[in-house]
């Protein structure tokens, strides 16, 4: 078997991993339009720098309009519609002559931002950045500090402790700063836009474009636990200025090139085991969806309250008899010892952007838990999402029944006609279960395939191609790499009672995982619904002269067995529990004691 056509399938594998809160920089063949959406008739001549501006909005303007797969569902859903969208867009640049490139950036962040998407990101090239070393949390309507980093402010300096509201922000209401806040993302679920305004209040980046970025004194009011009193501390923020100078374009900028010219990747690229590992690593590096730029930049595992932190703000739920040692095994678990004498297993999972060295890991733990326990916990709340085999890989050891699997409708044109040829060309070499060992392996991502699988993916792609030459742009709802349920793992398997915690910080993969289980009727979820993001990313970055280092777009659109898409709809709890002051106050015993009723209940 040519190393060219087995590089060329592993390579469409690598690009298909999907829920990704990761950027993933797809090959995109860019056709021009006869109907480029035309310029709206104003009385003044654009400046040239107006001109590039609106030629790089036809550019993005075509790119939704062809690459977008949730588009009906955007128009149903929000009445949402790219034309009317990029209309206004322009309408924005030619209103103002002398618009910087800086507010330029602005009017592309509102354009992502109002598809109500988090798959839609974007960054901005920008140094600059700010922020504040504590983070607060919004409850009923309030704003509470939810964690200090203590080695960076002192109780000496910050008598204020987690629990804590904040009143005043810069000398007015904080309420007032988070409102300005949520209008910079993406409109999509309130209670998640409300919680990354949140996280967004004190952590500011210049590759979202807000409107600004703070730096020097700041005053904090704080009213105490218990107390009317508001006190007030003078902060300072820990600021990185901007080092890339913009202004420079606007005041020289005479020439006639092309800003809009689409740059990909070479479409093959020699690729071997060692560089599919190289690029898991650098997926776990680059959190780059829009919403990561507001609150997975200087992620810190250690902080429980960040998204994708190694050990969330869960407290211990009893007396452990045993525990995962985390420097061997990536998975934070333990058994413990209830009131009732039940032994319970709890295991955090922070993300879904794994390997097969994971699951095998994952596999232990559940191991032991099937021996030792009566039922667990599965905690993945603030989780923002991963690899699709990865997350099937998981979910192929908590049943001993197959489980159905969302269908999607994906964007389809030439580039994936192409692609499906050359890897069907690939499949026609493998015959049967040895074959298939020695050419592809025993796992994806973790998740076990055998021949029969080879079979699936050899009908998705012909169906794929299929849709193609009846001239759709968009296929019909289809199993995903033609995995229409997941398979149980063949001999560790959970067969025993599982609570599965989610909240609203619960993204992509964070969503899928919830709607699987929950689907398949084999858990019962206890938190608050997610944030509803339902299709995998393709992105796409390529040369301007505005900063745009790339932006994302949906490439599919999932619908679950009620035939509900997860987009924007989220998944919603069989029993909702949602955080408390006295949580906070009280170290979470609060949310304890309900997730030990519930498990109890199931038990």
């Amino acid at each position: 078997m040519s190393n060219y056509l087995k590089n060329h399938f592993l390579l469409f594998v690598i690009m298909m991993d999907i829920f990704i809160i990761t950027l993933a920089f797809t090959k995109f063949v860019y056709a021009q339009d006869p109907t480029t959406p035309t310029v709206p008739t104003v009385p003044s001549v654009p400046s040239v720098l107006q001109e590039k501006m609106l030629q790089n909005l036809d550019f993005i303007h075509l790119t939704f309009k062809y690459n977008y797969a949730p588009a009906e569902w955007k128009k149903t859903y929000a009445g949402w519609d790219i034309d009317e969208e990029i209309k206004k867009a322009k309408d924005r640049v030619l209103a103002k002559p002398k618009l910087s490139i800086k507010e330029y950036q602005r009017i592309l962040r509102d354009l992502f931002n109002g598809t109500m998407d988090y798959h839609v990101g974007f960054a901005f090239l920008s140094t600059e950045m700010a922020s504040l070393p504590f983070q607060v949390m919004p409850i009923d309507g309030k704003f509470f500090i939810s964690y200090i980093d203590r080695s960076k402010l002192p109780s000496s300096q910050f008598p204020a402790s987690v629990g804590d509201e904040i009143v005043n922000f810069a000398d007015r209401p904080v309420s007032e700063e988070i409102s300005r806040l949520k209008k910079e993302i993406t409109n999509g679920n309130d209670e998640t836009n409300l919680a990354l305004a949140a996280l967004a209040l004190t952590s500011r980046r210049g590759e979202s474009a807000p409107s600004s970025i703070p730096q020097g004194p700041i005053t904090i009011g704080v009213k105490k636990s218990g107390s009317e009193k508001i006190y007030n501390y003078q902060l300072t923020w820990s600021y990185r200025a901007e080092r890339i100078d913009y202004s420079c374009l606007e005041k020289n900028l005479k020439f006639n090139s092309n800003p809009i010219t689409a740059g990909y990747a070479p479409l093959f690229r020699e690729i071997d085991q060692q560089n599919i590992d190289n690029e898991g690593k650098n997926i776990l590096k680059r959190m780059t969806n829009k919403s990561s730029m507001l609150w997975m930049g200087n992620r810190n595992v250690e902080n429980p309250m960040q998204i994708g932190a190694t050990k969330s703000y869960i407290p211990d739920l009893g007396t452990k008899i045993w525990e995962s040692d985390t420097t061997k095994n990536p998975f934070y678990a333990y058994i413990y010892k209830n009131e009732k004498n039940k032994f319970i297993g709890y295991v955090r999972i922070p993300h879904y952007m794994g390997w097969s060295g994971h699951v095998s890991a994952f596999k232990d733990i559940i191991a032991k838990f099937n021996t030792l326990t009566d039922g667990i916990v599965i905690d993945q709340i603030n989780n923002p999402g991963g690899s699709i085999f990865y997350l099937y890989g998981l979910l192929s050891l908590l049943s001993d029944e197959s489980m159905i699997v969302p269908k999607e409708r994906e964007v389809i044109n030439a580039f994936n006609v192409y692609d499906a040829q050359l890897t069907l060309d690939f499949l026609d070499k493998i015959t049967d279960e040895s074959s298939m060992q020695k050419m592809i392996g025993s796992d994806l991502g973790g998740y076990p395939i055998n021949y029969q699988f080879v079979e699936g993916v050899r009908d998705y792609f012909r169906h794929m191609i299929a849709e193609y030459n009846k001239g759709k742009t968009l296929t019909d709802a289809n199993p995903f790499f033609g995995i229409d349920r997941i398979t149980a793992n063949s001999d560790t398997r959970y067969t025993k009672p599982i609570l599965l915690l989610i909240n609203n910080l619960d993204f992509s993969g964070g969503d899928f995982f919830p709607a699987i289980l929950q689907d398949n009727k084999r858990v019962t979820i206890l938190g608050t619904r997610t944030a509803g993001a339902g299709g995998y990313i393709n992105g796409l970055s390529y040369p301007n002269i505005f900063g745009l280092e790339y932006f994302t777009f949906t490439g599919s659109h999932a619908k679950r067995i009620d035939n509900n898409p997860i987009e924007n709809l989220g998944v919603k709890p069989d029993i909702e529990y949602k955080i408390t002051v006295d949580d906070l106050k009280s170290n979470f015993q609060g949310y304890a004691k309900k997730i030990n009723e519930s498990i109890n209940n199931l038990l």
